[in-house]
């Protein structure tokens, strides 16, 4: 029997400066890099999907760091086969989508757009997992309008393990 392999991160703030390190070493581990390292590491292992739940960059204006290092790792895996279930977070919410439109390929799922839940099933040899996400539509999200109020309980099958994607943000 074998398993499903899954890679799970959030929050990599493509963009932003790392913080605490010792002098001299800053370059090595910007948040890009760190980046590309997991989708590298994911490639490797022959991991089934990468699930990301928001803020895989800091801002969208961060063009060159973020989105071009961000979209060459989408890129990757995606030539490696492996799927991307990503949900926007609240600093990545303009960017993940753009990204999307422009790579076409069924590797990369972003869920939960235009303030909906959304779903996708991801299949491994007889096993399968339901992936419910959320996405921010928009920088801050009020708790007027919290989105696990209207989780589509229903759309759950009870014979299929399902994961829920939702990034958090105080």
């Amino acid at each position: 029997m074998t398993f499903m392999k899954l890679l799970v991160t959030a929050d990599i703030h493509i963009g932003r400066p790392a913080s605490h390190l010792p002098a001299g070493v800053d370059g090595q581990y910007s948040t890009g890099d760190m980046w590309l390292r997991m989708v590298d590491y994911a490639i490797e292992t022959k991991v089934d999907a990468v699930l990301a739940s928001g803020d895989l960059t800091d801002s969208s204006n961060d063009y060159f760091e973020a989105y071009v290092k961000l979209e060459d790792g989408v890129r990757k895996l995606d030539a490696a086969g492996i799927r991307l279930f990503a949900v926007a977070g609240n600093h990545d919410y303009e960017v993940l989508p753009r990204l999307h439109a422009s790579i076409d390929s069924p590797h990369f799922v972003l869920l939960g757009r235009d303030n909906q839940w959304t779903h996708s099933v991801l299949e491994h040899e007889a096993e399968k997992l339901q992936i419910f996400g959320w996405s921010f539509p928009k920088r801050i999200v009020t708790s007027t309008e919290d989105p696990l109020q209207y989780f589509p309980v229903a759309d759950i099958d009870p014979d299929i393990p399902a994961i829920g994607m939702l990034h958090g943000d105080l």
